[in-house]
């Protein structure tokens, strides 16, 4: 009688744990978008997701840049990915930006390296007290007023990303990685640095396309 009330016990102490490994319909609804970040600020929960794309909530654009320093020829490479709200409807949007990432003098290379590029992606945050040359990352938040913040105003010693995973695909022949992590930082008022939003519990999957200029 003993040897089968243990395996019983057993039985359901297994099973108990394989549900706790389940992921809950809400992640995993985040987890089947396009792509999504979700965030507390001063903690008030908010969520920018794109679900599909007939009729988002809001809409993933990914978007490119370079600058050309001493050499006209060569390109330093800089990505961003930001959530917009679904035809502009307000002007709330948050986006994650990946500064210097990758130099290059053929935009042939930059093409042939992308998936690469994001083998090695910062953790450091880029302010403007950094050398504007540096790798690094940085977020921006416009609320629905219209007020920009922006981690790149101040300091983020406590600050911290994390990758979790990263995942190569292609659109219309252009080369594309969907990011998903963590992050936590502080955002800072473009226009008084005194003004400040703690982001935290911050979770997101985006979008980064190659250039291809």
């Amino acid at each position: 009688m003993k040897k089968i009330i243990v395996i019983t016990l057993s039985m359901v102490l297994f099973s108990c744990s394989n549900n706790d490994d389940q992921p809950t319909n809400e992640q995993q609804n985040l987890n089947n978008s396009i792509a999504y970040f979700e965030f507390k600020l001063n903690n008030t929960p908010f969520l920018y997701q794109q679900e599909n794309f007939t009729n988002p909530s809001f809409f993933n654009e990914y978007n490119h840049s370079y600058s050309i320093f001493l050499d006209p020829y060569y390109r330093v490479y800089s990505y961003s990915s930001t959530l917009y709200k679904f035809n502009y409807e307000t002007t709330e949007s948050i986006s994650l930006d990946f500064h210097n990432l990758f130099g290059s003098s053929s935009s042939i290379e930059e093409t042939n390296s992308f998936y690469t590029i994001f083998d090695n992606k910062p953790n450091n945050f880029l302010t403007y007290n950094d050398n504007s040359n540096n790798m690094g990352v940085s977020v921006g938040f416009s609320d629905i007023d219209g007020n920009y913040y922006t981690s790149q105003n101040g300091e983020q010693s406590n600050s911290m990303i994390n990758y979790t995973s990263t995942t190569q695909s292609e659109l219309n022949g252009y080369k594309r990685v969907i990011i998903t992590g963590t992050i936590n930082c502080v955002l800072y008022n473009s226009n008084d640095s005194n003004q400040t939003l703690n982001l935290t519990n911050g979770k997101f999957k985006l979008i980064f396309e190659e250039s291809n200029l």
